[in-house]
C-alpha cells in the first residue's frame, strides 16, 4: 500500500473492506478462498422448492436449556474481563445485581422469543447477504461477536432451507461405531490440547509484549524528562517506573548491574521482544515495539548506539522486506556514520544510503525518508542523489498528505 497509495492518501495498515483486508494480510488465494466460501455459504442457505413457507413455532424452552442460559451468561459476566469491569462501574457499586439483572432480562427475551414463529428460509438467506454485502465497505467479520451472531443465523437457515434436515422421519439420529466416536473424541482431544498450548504460548508472548511496551513508555517519558517538558512530580514518577522495571532485569539477569541502567533495561526488553517474535507465528508488534525501544535508547545514550548494530541487523535478516527494519536500521548507520571518521564514515554512509535508497521504493511518498536519503548520501559524497531528492520532496510536499511532509 505505502508503495501504490496515491500522495495525498494518509498511511494505514487497514483496508476497512473484508475482501481487501484478506488480501493485504494473507496474499490473493486467501480472498479468493473467502468468496468461494461465501459464494457456497449462500449457495447451501437457498430454499428447496418443497419448502412450506410457514415453520410453526420454535421449540419450547425446556428446562435445562434456561438453566445452561442462565449459567453461561453469568459466566460471560464475570469471566469476561471487559463485561465484568462494566457492570463493576454500574450505579450502586452491585455487579453481582446488575449481573442478575442481565441474566433475567435475556431469559425473559428468550421465553417471549420462543413464542414466535420461526424465520423463513428466505430471511435467513437475506440476512446473511446483507452482512457478506455490508463487509464489502466494513470489516465487521474481525469482530468475534458479528461472527458469532452470523454463524447461529447460517446454521439455523441451513437447517430451514433443507425440510428432509427436519423430517420426522428422521426422529432417532444414527449412532456411530464405538471406534469411530473413540477417533472423534481423541480427535477433539487433541484440538482441544492444541488450543490450549496456543493460548499459553499466547499470553507468555502477550507479557513479554506488555512489559516491551511499558519500557517504550518509560523511555519515552525519560526523553521528555531530559528536553525539560516534565516537571518535577512527572519526572519523579518516570524514575520511579524506570527503577521498578530495572529491578525486574536486575534479578532475571546480574550482569545488567555492569553496565549503564538504560542501557541494561532497553537491551534487555529488546533481546526479549526479538526472541519472542520469531516464535511461530511471527509477531511483528513486537518487532514494532522493538524499533521503539532502540530508537529511544539511541537518543538517550548515543555514545553507545552501536550495541543495537547486532540486534538491527538480524532484524534485517529475519524481516528483509520490512518497511519499519529498514529505516530503522538506515537511520541507525546515518547516526553511527556521523559520529564516525574517514573511512568508517563512508562505509557506514554507503548502508545507510543503500538502505535508504530501499526505504524510499517502498515508500516514495513519505518524504522523510527521502530526507535520510539526502543526508546518507551528503556523507557519501554522492551530489546527484541530493539533488534529485531534493527537487522531489520540492515536487511532492504540496500534494503529499500533511503526516508524509518533511519534519
Amino acid at each position: 500500500y505505502p508503495r501504490v497509495k496515491p500522495p495525498a492518501a494518509e498511511e494505514t495498515i487497514l483496508a476497512h473492506q473484508e475482501t481487501l483486508q484478506a488480501a493485504v494480510d494473507l496474499g490473493l488465494p486467501a480472498m479468493l478462498v473467502l468468496i468461494i466460501w461465501w459464494l457456497l455459504t449462500l449457495r447451501s442457505l437457498r430454499p428447496v422448492a418443497a419448502v412450506v413457507a410457514d415453520n410453526g413455532p420454535a421449540p419450547p424452552l425446556t428446562p435445562a436449556i434456561i438453566i445452561g442460559t442462565a449459567l453461561l451468561l453469568l459466566f460471560a459476566v464475570f469471566a469476561a474481563q471487559v463485561l465484568q469491569a462494566n457492570v463493576a462501574t454500574y450505579p450502586g457499586s452491585k455487579p453481582l445485581a446488575w449481573a442478575l439483572a442481565l441474566v433475567a432480562l435475556v431469559l425473559g427475551m428468550a421465553y417471549h422469543a420462543a413464542r414466535l414463529p420461526l424465520p423463513s428460509p428466505w430471511a435467513c438467506w437475506c440476512a446473511v447477504l446483507a452482512c457478506l454485502l455490508h463487509v464489502q465497505a466494513d470489516f465487521s467479520l474481525h469482530s468475534m461477536q458479528v461472527v458469532g451472531v452470523l454463524a447461529w443465523v447460517v446454521c439455523l437457515g441451513q437447517v430451514l432451507a433443507h425440510p428432509g434436515i427436519r423430517s420426522e422421519k428422521v426422529s432417532e439420529p444414527p449412532i456411530a461405531s464405538p471406534r469411530r466416536q473413540g477417533i472423534f473424541a481423541i480427535a477433539g482431544l487433541l484440538v482441544l490440547g492444541a488450543v490450549t498450548i496456543g493460548i499459553l504460548l499466547t499470553s507468555l508472548r502477550g507479557e513479554v509484549l506488555e512489559r516491551a511496551r511499558q519500557t517504550e513508555h518509560i523511555f519515552a517519558r525519560l526523553r521528555l524528562g531530559e528536553s525539560g517538558r516534565l516537571n518535577d512530580a512527572q519526572r519523579g514518577a518516570a524514575v520511579d517506573a524506570f527503577e521498578h522495571a530495572l529491578s525486574r532485569v536486575v534479578v532475571e539477569d546480574r550482569r545488567a548491574l555492569t553496565v549503564d541502567p538504560r542501557e541494561a533495561l532497553g537491551l534487555a526488553m529488546i533481546t526479549r521482544a526479538v526472541a519472542a517474535s520469531r516464535h511461530f507465528p511471527a509477531d511483528h508488534d513486537l518487532v514494532f515495539v522493538a524499533v521503539a525501544i532502540g530508537e529511544h535508547l539511541q537518543a538517550l545514550l548515543p555514545a553507545r548506539a552501536h550495541v543495537l548494530t547486532p540486534v538491527l541487523e538480524g532484524l534485517l535478516a529475519a524481516w528483509p522486506g520490512d518497511l519499519l527494519v529498514i529505516k530503522a536500521l538506515s537511520e541507525h548507520y546515518l547516526r553511527l556514520a556521523q559520529a564516525a571518521r574517514d573511512d568508517s564514515r563512508r562505509v557506514l554512509g554507503r548502508q545507510a544510503q543503500a538502505l535508504a535508497s530501499r526505504a524510499v521504493e517502498l515508500y516514495p511518498t513519505h518524504l522523510p525518508l527521502r530526507q535520510t536519503l539526502i543526508a546518507a548520501a551528503g556523507l557519501t559524497g554522492d551530489q546527484d542523489t541530493v539533488t534529485t531528492q531534493r527537487a522531489e520532496i520540492a515536487r511532492l510536499q504540496p500534494l503529499v498528505h500533511v503526516d508524509n511532509r518533511p519534519r
